[in-house]
């Protein structure tokens, strides 16, 4: 038996593998690591197998992590083509299939996770593609002719990405899914839908609340039947029913598992020099207070490079929150922290189901947000989760009856009547008040000092995620009525300015814009 001995032994030619490397290079520039792929590739990543790589935005050569060469210069004995089969904790040994072991001093796990396989008649007929690997886009861009029909098993991610991309590629697509909506673990009932109907206007056909229940093959065609009696015909058979974490190593070893093989804050397995990292990884996930498994990109680039930091002796906690992504068609999103449909959701919509943000609830505090059509919101909304922000949008506490028009206004609850009649839009254009309008109405938005033709507010909130969440509303609202207003964050105080360019001084339209900013999000707003 050949025997072949590292410092640090990666299992798993992944991302998170691939990025486990650099964190071990960040640490220890001496040391032996080898790393074992099952599949034959160099490091690559995923997404582009469901994206990009379809639309013509990347080519096979672009999605490779490194080349050969910086394995070579970082020391590292890349292994492809390589399944472990066997770890032996006591030896710290690993064996793979064709009889070779690897002895180690210290070992991450980054066997990511595997599709998957329907239990059904005809569930493993060869030539359906149980969706995944680098092999499966070859093969399927190879058959992927248009006006070619393709079945597709599985109403969530890769089920829908491939929906959108291989129509985009003009076949005959149809879905089939056993939920009531599209997306159904992440997206909102009404989202879901919209998304639907967006989906057949592009003509997809979508068999939803159905379930396969036995594939065949008639020549080289596939027929497909549901448990609701449809039975079609297809040229390709694409299934996208889900992944499952790959830990038989761990089990055969004694390791921790339970839906992933379980690890501490420093990402250790149950053996302090035994470490798991991606998509096989169920972890603490600090900002939400609960342990996790992340199956997205960006969990295993930042999970993989803190295990392999920690292998080389940083011991420093993954308190890092993951987001992930998704495109289908001109609908993209990223989302962040804890995102399930099945939790209070509160979407604050730009524009319905195209622009805008959902909110995942817990016990009324933000626990999860997806961003639709809105960019380089991320870390913003890190920072509510992190905070327990309560959500934009939540219902106003009760408010007093509404003061006399000659009154000043206690609080912005609604427009008075003297605003109602004096910032009525005028019919076209907007003409500038008179200073006796102007002052009489300065009092009807509290709050706010008047200089010149200037309209300024400071705040200050609990928290700088908090702060944000104000910002945010105060851009949609204003987004809404075509004003710009200047807003500065400074962590936890914002400064808020509405100017006019009316020759003559503040406009009608200033003081319905900071009307609106009172009544619509300062009272809602949390932590002011």
């Amino acid at each position: 038996m050949t025997e072949h001995t590292c410092e640090y032994l990666i299992v798993g030619a992944g991302l998170a593998g691939a990025s486990a490397v650099e964190g071990i290079r960040e640490c220890d520039r001496r040391r032996a690591i080898t790393m074992l792929g099952a599949e034959p590739h160099l490091p690559y990543d995923r997404p582009p197998l469901s994206k990009k790589l379809w639309l013509g935005q990347k080519k096979l050569r672009d999605i490779y992590l490194h080349s050969r060469a910086f394995f070579e210069d970082q020391g590292v004995a890349l292994l492809t083509d390589r399944r472990a089969v066997a770890l032996d904790v006591r030896h710290k040994t690993v064996h793979d299939a064709s009889g070779r072991s690897y002895r180690f001093g210290k070992l991450l796990l980054a066997t990511g996770a595997t599709p998957q396989v329907l239990p059904i008649h005809g569930g493993r007929l060869d030539g359906i593609c149980y969706y995944r690997e680098l092999d499966d886009y070859r093969r399927i861009r190879a058959e992927a002719q248009a006006d070619k029909s393709v079945a597709i098993v599985g109403g969530g991610f890769i089920g829908s990405e491939m929906a959108a991309v291989l129509c985009s590629n003009k076949l005959r697509v149809t879905m089939i899914y056993p939920a009531s909506h599209l997306c159904d673990r992440v997206f909102p009932e009404k989202l879901g839908l919209a998304m639907e109907q967006r989906f057949r206007e592009r003509g997809i056909r979508i068999l939803k609340a159905q379930k396969p229940v036995a594939f065949a093959r008639r020549g080289s065609r596939f027929i497909v039947r549901t448990d609701a009696g449809t039975r079609l015909e297809a040229d390709l058979v694409i299934v996208g029913a889900g992944v499952a974490p790959a830990v038989a190593l761990a089990m055969q070893a004694g390791l921790a598992t339970g839906d992933g093989i379980l690890v501490n804050a420093y990402l250790q397995t149950a053996h302090p020099d035994i470490y798991a990292a991606g998509d096989n990884a169920r972890f603490p996930y600090r900002a939400l207070g609960q342990t996790a498994r992340v199956e997205h990109w960006d969990n295993a680039l930042n999970q993989g490079r803190q295990a392999g930091r920690n292998m080389a002796g940083a011991q420093a906690p993954f308190t890092y929150m993951p987001y992930f992504f998704s495109d289908l068609f001109e609908f993209g999103y990223e989302a962040v922290g804890e995102v399930n449909a099945r939790m209070e959701t509160r979407a604050d919509w730009r524009k319905p189901f195209e622009t805008g943000t959902i909110y995942y609830l817990r016990n009324g505090k933000i626990r999860g947000a997806m961003m639709c059509n809105v960019w380089d919101q991320v870390e913003t909304a890190r920072a509510l989760i992190r905070d327990g922000a309560a959500a934009p949008g939540r219902p106003a506490r009760a408010r007093r009856a509404r003061p006399p028009a000659d009154a000043p206004a206690t609080q912005a609850s609604a427009l008075p009547p003297l605003a109602e009649q004096v910032c009525a839009p005028p019919a076209s254009g907007d003409t500038p008040l008179t200073p006796a309008q102007a002052r009489r109405l300065r009092r009807e938005v509290p709050g706010w000092s008047l200089a010149g033709a200037m309209l300024t507010r400071e705040l200050k909130f609990d928290s700088f995620g908090a702060a944000m969440a104000f910002v945010n509303q105060v851009a949609r609202i204003a987004d809404e009525q075509g004003h710009h207003p200047d807003m500065s964050v400074s962590y936890r105080t914002v400064r808020l300015s509405l100017t006019t360019h009316k020759i003559g001084g503040l406009s009608r339209n200033d003081f319905i814009m900071a009307a609106r900013i009172d009544r619509n999000t300062l009272l809602t707003a949390p932590g002011v």
